[in-house]
């Protein structure tokens, strides 16, 4: 017998995430993530899964988190983050974590971090680790004094560039605990949701080869930089940085570009001129050309479009390629089911003639193809349908995707389509489909009306179960926050 859902069924979810199709598109890496009643935890896992419908396995193991799987992209390894505490740290490691911590703070900090590296040597942070895809041992690859995130392969595979906070260490006790400590605010972007405080603290990109050694500081500046993306023959890193006056009021990162010589900082050049709140950089085939999600500085009502600007631009206008199509260009559905926000960045065609964007659009999330030379008022729809896509990756060769799908009456799951046109979406995994099958699930129905001065507006609406059009019954309604959303 179908029965309500509980507010117990949450400890039974399980989340997925991050899917990161292989480079020759047969196994599909991603992210399960799952509540610890007991401990009130979350725990976080990476799966394989097999493109053509065959076995899914845990590979990661361990009651440690891991998560932002990344492919080389010869296939040989895959990058995570994984908070191991109590892997061992070698001697010339922990020592060559002392002197960094005693050169990069003022004198009070610096015999802080002296007595404390002895004290934690890196236990409980995040860092980046390698495993072979074969099989084998995973193998730590960075120390960093804050933990380290989201890995990006450079296109030998030879390098990953990635980010890491750096900033002053908090005081500790003889006991290892943390000490507190008067703060002063001074700016209005001091804290974030999940993170905590950051004013104290920068996040900036770093460089480190696979076969290991140091970590080669590539930005810095008392400003964040983030979503760094390599070019087609690794001689140039973009990412998108807000380093104008106001910052702290009003956040618009610009996108940069960055030259990597002998594995250091080169030539650094800003692309865009400041107009536009820029995200997620991805380089043509060719090199010549970035595209990016960007939305007005000010007065855009959280609406984002597809943009391109020449890779050797300086402070130059970006080309909109999305001014005629209704969507937004980030998954602005919102969900509840999640336990991240994900912001995935366009995909080039291999000839460079196209796009693939998710946009949200009445309702839906869905991967749009929009051609680069111009804009399209009706973008072909590569996943058709009243779907939540929440993520997305490609193959080497941009014929196979992975997907990340939920519904309002479905968690998240993996998917894969081939852009062969007659293919359709195949499903990969069913972790949530069991307990699903126990309850009895209000389904949306849609509600459209017409708002102030006309304009026509989307709603849904969910009735109760065995709902009698003879009655009434109390509504309630789910003001989102936002205020955008």
């Amino acid at each position: 017998m179908l029965r309500n859902i509980t507010i117990q069924d949450l400890y039974q979810f399980k989340q997925v995430s991050r899917p990161r199709i292989s480079p020759e598109g047969q196994r599909v890496a991603f992210v399960v993530t799952t509540i610890d009643e007991r401990k009130q935890e979350y725990h976080s896992s990476i799966w394989i899964a097999s493109t053509d419908g065959g076995e899914t396995k845990r590979f990661t193991s361990g009651a440690n988190n891991a998560h932002s799987p990344s492919w080389s992209p010869d296939g040989r390894w895959l990058a995570f983050v994984a908070d191991r505490e109590g892997e061992p740290v070698g001697k010339e490691q922990a020592e060559r974590k002392k002197q960094r911590k005693a050169m990069s703070y003022p004198d009070r900090e610096r015999r802080l971090a002296s007595s404390a590296a002895h004290s934690h040597d890196l236990k409980g942070t995040s860092q980046i680790w390698l495993i072979p895809t074969d099989g084998g041992e995973a193998r730590q690859l960075t120390f960093m004094q804050h933990g380290a995130s989201n890995p990006v392969w450079s296109p030998d595979s030879k390098q990953i560039v990635f980010s890491a906070q750096v900033g002053p260490a908090d005081e500790e006790n003889e006991d290892g605990k943390v000490l507190p400590k008067v703060r002063v605010i001074d700016r209005l972007w001091y804290r974030l949701d999940g993170i905590g405080f950051i004013y104290e603290r920068r996040s900036h990109l770093f460089l480190i080869d696979v076969v290991g050694g140091e970590e080669q500081q590539l930005t810095d500046g008392d400003w964040d930089d983030t979503d760094p993306a390599w070019s087609p023959d690794g001689s140039r890193i973009a990412f998108v940085s807000s380093r104008a006056e106001d910052r702290w009021r009003f956040p618009c990162p610009d996108i940069y570009t960055l030259m990597i010589t002998n594995g250091k900082a080169g030539d650094l050049k800003c692309l865009t001129n400041g107009s536009l709140v820029c995200s997620t950089p991805a380089w043509s085939p060719d090199g010549t050309t970035i595209a990016f999600i960007g939305g007005l500085k000010i007065h855009s009502g959280g609406h984002l479009d597809l943009y391109t600007i020449p890779a050797n631009m300086k402070g130059g206008s970006a080309t909109c390629l999305s001014q005629d199509f209704e969507g937004t260009f980030q998954d602005w559905t919102n969900s509840d089911i999640g336990d991240e926000h994900l912001t995935a960045a366009p995909t080039w065609s291999t000839d460079g003639r196209t796009l693939y964007a998710l946009a949200s659009h009445r309702g839906a999330s869905r991967i749009f193809t929009i051609a680069t030379s111009g804009a399209n008022t009706n973008p072909l729809t590569l996943t058709p349908g009243e779907l939540h896509v929440r993520d997305y990756s490609f193959d080497h060769s941009k014929g196979k995707m992975a997907l990340l799908i939920g519904s309002p009456t479905r968690l998240q799951e993996i998917f894969v389509r081939s852009l062969a046109p007659e293919n359709e979406l195949q499903r990969l995994t069913t972790f949530n489909d069991a307990l699903l099958s126990e309850m009895d699930l209000s389904t949306l129905e849609f509600m459209p009306y017409t708002g102030a001065d006309g304009w026509p507006m989307d709603g849904w609406i969910m009735k109760p179960r065995d709902f009698d059009a003879s009655k009434k019954y109390p509504l309630i309604v789910e003001i989102h926050g936002g205020p955008a959303t």
